[in-house]
């Protein structure tokens, strides 16, 4: 099974590792520019922090597993918040 990481704004924590637990981004500022450039699929806020899904790890892990086909899922607690990408 192959998964990609989802891109969040908090911190990192000791145990984790940039790229195999989550993509943490360098600020906030930079992610909401990302979102208003529509670079993700989704985002949301959850305790002061975003999440979301970038476009380009979806692309990333579909050209890995089997062309064209990707599967993910969205965080449930952060969905009232979630703004999506319009194409």
């Amino acid at each position: 099974m192959i998964y990609f990481n989802v891109d969040t704004t908090r911190p990192r924590r000791d145990h984790e590792v940039d790229g195999r637990d989550y993509h943490f981004v360098a600020s906030r500022e930079q992610m909401e520019r990302d979102i208003e450039n529509h670079l993700f699929i989704e985002a949301g806020q959850y305790s002061n922090n975003l999440y979301g899904t970038s476009i380009q790890s979806v692309i990333d892990v579909a050209e890995k597993v089997i062309p064209g086909i990707c599967l993910y899922h969205i965080f449930v607690y952060s969905m009232k918040d979630d703004r999506t990408h319009k194409s």
